[in-house]
């Protein structure tokens, strides 16, 4: 009865709908989806240099609407960033110190707000059939195989049917693809793609240490997203 409502039917949020669950799509296929766009453009206006508290306010209540938990740690792994880089250094922390601790403070009592989300959706990293654990735990499988079996690397376009072959389930069903872009590049190029992904996060560190107090234009956050 729900599905006549819709413009598509998304088994996977009209079951969660059906159990009680909140979460919007937007015009994307999947909650998940949705909080990634919000990101994205998130992003896009930090990289013209404008301060906007009321469209970070919105951007997160887009995400939280969403109920993606990706989307929910994303924000607040790149506003632990922005406040660190903003304020941990010495000529900020001489002037802006009341700023600094008000700010951490709003942001810690978030945290304590959606705490028991937070913890609920780690928890699921265990249960499989969730898709915390579809995308984090489930696919180790074929990460390992990846890298023991070089010459089993992945034709393009025979994912589906090697995914599926794992057995790995994504609610009810056998899942067919791959949700995390770090093991969608290792089944598909194994070493080369830890190599080249080692390399990757040693650039961002070295950016890392000299962002603080220097961090124009989100450039630590849009090259950790950027992958």
């Amino acid at each position: 009865s729900i599905s006549k409502y819709l413009i598509y039917s998304n088994s996977y949020v009209l079951n969660f709908i059906k159990f009680g669950g909140k979460r919007t799509t937007a015009l994307y296929f999947e909650p998940a989806f949705f909080a990634l766009a919000l990101i994205s453009i998130w992003l896009s206006i930090k990289q013209f240099g404008i301060k906007t508290p009321k469209t970070d306010a919105m951007i997160l209540a887009g995400i939280i609407l969403s109920g993606s938990f990706s989307g929910v740690m994303t924000f607040i792994l790149f506003y632990l960033l922005e406040w660190a880089f903003q304020y941990l250094n010495k000529e900020a922390i001489k002037k802006k110190l009341p700023l600094a601790l008000i700010s951490l403070a709003v942001f810690l009592v978030g945290v304590v707000i959606a705490f028991p989300y937070i913890s609920t959706r780690l928890g699921d990293l265990g249960t499989e059939g969730s898709s915390s654990y579809y995308r984090i735990v489930g696919p180790l499988v074929m990460v390992g195989y990846s890298l023991t079996h070089i010459d089993g690397v992945v034709r393009f376009g025979s994912l589906y049917e090697y995914v599926a072959s794992f057995g790995i389930f994504n609610g009810a069903d056998v899942g067919k693809t791959i949700d995390n872009g770090l093991y969608l590049l290792i089944i598909y190029f194994s070493w080369f793609a830890v190599f080249l992904s080692l390399w990757y996060m040693g650039k961002v560190i070295k950016m890392m240490i000299n962002a603080f107090g220097d961090n124009r234009n989100f450039r630590v956050q849009l090259y950790l997203f950027t992958p």
